[in-house]
């Protein structure tokens, strides 16, 4: 995908390689900048954002471009980032908002055995 002109995405947010992308996830489930993100990853070709419709891998390597190179690459986003990103959302959140129950619970019952011990063995 084209970086350049992108609002939030640049060569340390983008999904180019494996470990920016999971860097660029981590980020995304804190909700940084997510919708952001989303916007820049669905960027359609327009008047103010030329790209290349039908760049993939195989088209950057023959022509003699690096695919690793976030400069590199003037590929379109495309339409499915947005349900990416809200499915992401959803379940990242949903998973978070468990295991954040889930301590709590974890310590109500903890605090609970202990109030039922008696006084001699707390």
């Amino acid at each position: 995908m084209d970086l350049n002109g992108a609002g939030e995405m640049n060569n340390h947010v983008n999904f180019q390689s494996f470990g920016t992308a999971f860097l660029t996830l981590i980020r995304c489930s804190t909700g940084e900048a997510w919708n952001t993100i989303m916007f820049d990853s669905r960027q359609p070709k327009s008047i103010l954002f030329q790209c290349n419709e039908d760049e993939d891998y195989a088209s950057i390597v023959a022509d003699g471009r690096d695919p690793t190179k976030w400069d590199d690459t003037r590929g379109c986003g495309t339409p499915f980032a947005v349900v990416f990103h809200l499915l992401f959302q959803v379940v990242v959140s949903q998973v978070f908002l468990n295991l954040f129950v889930a301590v709590i619970i974890d310590a109500f019952f903890g605090q609970t055995d202990l109030a039922n011990l008696p006084v001699k063995e707390r």
